[in-house]
């Protein structure tokens, strides 16, 4: 399967399960890169508004063209209990491009990955083939390459 994952990470832990996910796929890999600014406290406040919102953003040219790709497994943080602004904003540009979707999601805490999933489904018109929910302090501690080898099992399979 050609497949590759594309996310976007504020804080580096998204960032951290992308490579590993992309590591045991041996895939492609890209990070979306927004051109807001979002660093610090007011970065982390202006984020989670404009995500309750449904705001979308401006991202700068991506490298991969989804349409390449039998598989592209998105991954976001939760912003706001929802996904990211960038990611909504990538799947809202590309949608008709993705032949099959994947997504995995990194919160403060677990229990968003059924309403993501959902959105996701909603907005691309897709059911992602596996989702993977990680909590922040997992990933961390480097406790979650079990579930992002399940998570992988499952796109394999």
């Amino acid at each position: 399967m050609n497949a590759i994952v594309m996310y976007y990470s504020r804080s580096g832990t998204t960032k951290k399960v992308a490579e590993a996910i992309a590591s045991k796929l041996g895939c492609e890999i890209e990070e979306l890169v927004d051109t807001q600014k979002r660093k610090g406290i007011i970065g982390f406040l202006k984020s989670g508004y404009q995500a309750m919102k449904g705001k979308l953003t401006t991202l700068e040219p991506v490298k991969h063209d989804a349409s390449q790709y039998d598989m592209v497994v998105l991954g976001t943080p939760v912003w706001g209990g929802r996904m990211s602004v960038p990611i909504l904003t990538f799947i809202t540009q590309n949608k008709e491009k993705i032949a099959e979707i994947a997504l995995f999601i990194t919160a403060g805490g677990t229990g968003n990955e059924e309403n993501i999933s959902s959105a996701v489904t909603n907005l691309c018109g897709k059911k992602a083939k596996a989702t993977l929910g990680l909590a922040m302090e997992d990933v961390k501690k480097d406790q979650f390459m079990d579930k992002v080898q399940g998570f992988v099992d499952m796109i394999n399979g």
